[in-house]
């Protein structure tokens, strides 16, 4: 697709519509470079890793899920390790339908988030999205079997187990709209809750429930176009927000909405004239504001591929990340302004971003800072 970065590197991606495809899809993961090989043993850490991988393709749920557990218990300190096995618990306990389990895997995340560790935060909104995949998944099943899970009629054991969901996603929601009234992770919250609103949406047992979930939906995405748009200003007005990444776990309607479509440019050697824009549309040279210029793959004079994450590659997750960047006058990445796409891909595409290179874009003969972004799509 044109304005995309296609390459065939390791990297994280989107929630696999089935819990069962991602764990049996790990038990394919590279070898060689296991990211959950512990800091003391790496081989005794990668041999229960593939232990417990065999066992679930088996369809030996219980006993991966035990190894799982152990491990877990045994390498809290490795991250990498502690990553992939949440991965792959979440998906068993979403398999035997123990919502209460992954309930309490996710709580035990969202406090281990409230120290302000990055990479603890990182793991929540891993996990909460991959409970929304899960419960998606299951209400596949449902469709499969032609039922409707509005549906008052339903025997009671399917009753029972679409509660048990509903609940679970409340549980999302509640976390997400404590997460969405602190500062530093307020984008992030709000796609979470855009997500998980919708997916109660699917849950809903009446019009009335679904109306009023649809109404929740709205205000979560006007809420993120308005963030969105306040951020843009901040670094319009050169604030400290202007330095800082914005990362985005998700590509919701209202930001799609708000984002400029590419814009096709002259492909030279030379600076690139521009004569307007959304931002400056007379074309005014303006120092505090920059030019949105759309796509910024047809400027680039020197790019850099992302290296893919090991613990993306292990959980053989792929996906598109874009980041939005701010671009000096010489052509340098000034700063990330937010990012798009899955969260473990993230980082590798931002690091990857910031080493590229562009031409300058001169409007009357003279160089401007522009802002736009660069789209990388990893596939295994």
């Amino acid at each position: 697709m044109k304005g995309i970065i296609n390459f065939r590197t390791p990297s994280l991606g989107k929630l696999l519509p089935c819990w069962l495809l991602l764990v049996l899809s790990v038990a394919h993961a590279a070898a060689g470079q296991s990211p959950a090989a512990s800091a003391a043993d790496p081989e005794t850490a990668q041999r229960r890793i593939m232990r417990a991988r065999a066992l679930a393709a088996a369809g030996n749920l219980p006993a991966a899920r035990s190894e799982l557990e152990s491990l877990r218990a045994a390498s809290a300190a490795d991250e990498s390790v502690r990553e992939i096995t949440l991965v792959l618990l979440m998906g068993i306990y979403f398999e035997q339908s123990d919502y209460k389990y992954a309930e309490n895997l996710l709580n035990e995340a969202f406090r281990a988030r409230s120290a302000g560790n990055e990479a603890a935060a990182r793991g929540y909104f891993l996990l909460a999205g991959q409970v929304l995949g899960g419960v998606r998944s299951q209400l596949d099943r449902y469709r499969e079997f032609g039922l409707d899970t509005g549906d008052a009629t339903l025997p009671d054991e399917a009753t029972s187990h679409l509660d048990r969901l509903r609940k679970l996603v409340e549980h999302v929601v509640t976390q997400g709209r404590a997460l969405r009234d602190e500062n530093a992770r307020s984008i992030d919250a709000a796609a979470l809750l855009e997500n998980a609103s919708s997916a109660r949406v699917l849950l809903a047992r009446s019009d009335t429930e679904r109306a009023q979930w649809q109404r929740e939906v709205a205000d979560v995405r006007q809420r993120l176009a308005g963030t969105n748009a306040r951020t843009q200003a901040a670094l319009a007005n050169n604030t400290p927000a202007a330095t800082r990444a914005v990362p985005q776990p998700t590509l919701t309607p209202a930001v799609a909405a708000s984002t400029p479509a590419p814009t096709p440019q002259p492909a030279n050697s030379g600076a690139t004239p521009v004569t307007g824009s959304a931002a400056n549309p007379a074309g005014t040279v303006t120092a505090a504001v920059p030019v949105e210029v759309g796509s910024l793959i047809s400027r680039a004079s020197q790019t850099v591929a992302p290296t893919y994450p090991q613990t993306a590659r292990a959980a053989r997750m792929t996906g598109r990340v874009t980041v939005f960047l701010l671009v000096d006058e010489k052509g340098a990445v000034e700063a990330v302004r937010r990012t798009e796409g899955p969260e473990l891909l993230r980082r590798a595409a931002e690091d990857a971003a910031r080493r590229w290179k562009f031409r300058q874009t001169l409007i009357d003969n003279k160089p401007v800072r522009v802002s736009g972004f660069i789209s990388f799509n990893f596939a295994l």
